[in-house]
């Protein structure tokens, strides 16, 4: 509701105002009267409006230990209503904090000014490691802070601290490898980044990286052995087949080289030093019209990218820019909030991450998984919602959406999410069979069940595809074509026993219960 504005009082009013001396025992007039109150409404709207508008306060530090969790919250901004976001509403507020101290020091603005982001995001990491000052993981997002913002001997310090104390600790390693690829120090940095593999073995962007390093170090022999590793783990990963190219030409293995640089361009036909690199190799082998072909699309791809670099130049808004580096220090630094048992301030940052970020989807995770945890289905399905609209290709969110809406009994909600996500990812088996099975299970609707799993097996012609659709043919009591494709599948992986043995009983079953037939049966009870 909108308060009227009160009319302010002018000299003219009070000068024109007749007035006599109150005798003893007489109250004021009542103009007189109503001219008091209206003069102390003034007062009290003028006071509470510069009290709001931060007037108060400009002169003076804020009081500390004075202003509770719920007040910091309402101050915040919060995202804007648009067509994933809606406005936030007064259950959005925190949980009470025990003592205010524990809540980050942002402002009620969001800052407008790159410099002023990074002073305010300083604020709340130097928060963040006062409040738990033996995480060695609020150290790691300080190094890191230090690190992506300039300060690199800084972070260098912080992160060598951090392995005295843990010496297994990956992140420090990580970060130490960065410092040392950025001050030329290859040794170092392939020192750091194997560590880290050596701890973390199944990690491929660790081992890629490592390769990497390898390569700039001149290690050679080594950086292939990792880089093969890599491909050998995840065969589609263009980057390593581009790497390990690059490591064969150095080892004068021409041809394997050509041979990567191609896989590569196949699974990224933008990559520019795949080009490159094949263009090369191809000219060593004589093969000169073929390799000017590749030079010049090398030429057109560094050229398209050129040009994407000075647009990003002209539309650059350091604000916006910023604004996205700063709300990943704060996702890093919610969780270690969230680890220390601060929830209020985790909760916090994440708020203020999802307005400087509109494409972050982790904060907008994290903000969905405590709504859940406090019960608030309907803003846990919102902040889930705008995870899917941002990844629509990525099945696990639009699946979260409907488990969520499972959940508070909206089941026709769970099946329209659900079918919009097939309907735009037509080509998704999984997510075809995973919407199979939600008929099945949910809506007990059998006839869209089949229909999605024969879509799928069409797209998935694989042995496990036709088990996938034999298992869904025998939930809905279609034995016969449950057997059949599971005969097929047990074609094609015939070292597969159990699809062997799985159709083997289904044939045993329909042997063991034939069909009725309805006419036979009504002649046998027709009388004499």
């Amino acid at each position: 509701m909108t308060e009227k504005p009160i009319r302010p009082v002018i000299e003219d009013d009070v000068m024109n105002t007749p007035s006599q001396p109150a005798r003893p025992g007489e109250s004021p007039s009542p103009l007189l009267r109503n001219l008091f109150i209206l003069l102390g409404l003034v007062l009290v709207a003028v006071i509470g409006f510069a009290g709001a508008a931060g007037w108060l306060d400009d002169e003076a530090d804020p009081p500390k230990n004075t202003v509770s969790a719920p007040d910091s919250f309402a101050q915040l901004e919060t995202p804007e209503p648009s067509a994933t976001t809606a406005a936030l509403g007064p259950d959005d507020k925190l949980s009470d904090a025990t003592d205010a101290v524990r809540i980050p020091p942002l402002s009620p603005i969001i800052p407008t000014d790159g410099l002023a982001m990074v002073e305010e995001c300083k604020g709340v990491v130097e928060h963040l490691t006062t409040s738990l000052p033996s995480s060695v993981e609020a150290r790691e997002v300080q190094a890191r802070f230090e690190f992506e913002f300039g300060q690199v001997d800084e972070a260098e310090k912080i992160w060598k601290t951090i392995l005295d104390e843990q010496p297994n600790f990956v992140f420090a390693m990580r970060g130490l490898g960065d410092v040392c690829t950025m001050k030329g120090r290859l040794e170092e940095a392939v020192r750091y980044f194997r560590r880290a593999v050596i701890f973390e073995p199944d990690n491929l962007s660790r081992q890629l990286t490592l390769g990497t390093a390898m390569l700039q170090a001149g290690k050679l022999a080594e950086a292939r052995e990792v880089l093969q590793t890599v491909i050998e783990k995840s065969p589609r990963l263009s980057a390593a087949h581009t790497e390990l190219g690059r490591v064969e030409s150095q080892l004068q293995n021409t041809e394997t080289a050509v041979e990567h640089f191609r896989t590569a361009i196949e699974l990224d036909a933008e990559d520019s030093q795949a080009h490159l690199g094949l263009a090369t190799a191809l000219a060593k082998l004589g093969k000169r019209d073929e390799a000017r072909t590749y030079q010049q699309r090398h030429i057109e791809l560094r050229s398209e990218q050129r040009a994407e670099l000075e647009e990003g130049r002209r539309t650059y808004d350091d604000a916006v820019a910023m604004g996205v580096d700063i709300a990943n220090v704060y996702v890093n630094s919610a969780r270690v909030y969230l680890a220390g048992g601060l929830t209020p301030a985790a909760e916090l940052l994440l708020l203020r991450a999802a307005r400087m970020s509109p494409g972050n989807i982790d904060c907008r995770q994290a903000l969905s998984f405590l709504a859940g945890q406090k019960g608030q289905a309907y803003e846990a399905i919102r902040w889930m919602k705008e995870v899917a609209e941002l990844a629509p290709a990525e099945f696990n969110y639009s699946e979260e959406v409907a488990r969520l809406y499972l959940g508070i009994g909206q089941p026709d909600a769970a099946e329209k999410t659900l079918t919009d996500f097939v309907e735009r990812n037509p080509d998704q088996p999984f997510a075809l069979r995973s919407v199979a099975n939600f008929f099945l299970e949910a809506t007990n609707k059998p006839e869209k069940a089949i229909a999605l799993a024969e879509q799928a097996t069409a797209i998935d012609d694989s042995a496990s595809g036709h088990a996938a659709l034999a298992a869904t043919y025998e939930k809905c009591g279609r034995i016969e074509d449950a057997a059949r494709e599971m005969e097929k599948a047990a074609e094609l992986a015939p070292e597969n026993t159990v699809y062997k043995q799985t159709a083997a009983l289904l044939r045993e079953s329909i042997e063991a219960s034939p069909e009725e037939n309805p006419e036979e049966d009504s002649q046998d009870k027709a009388p004499e």
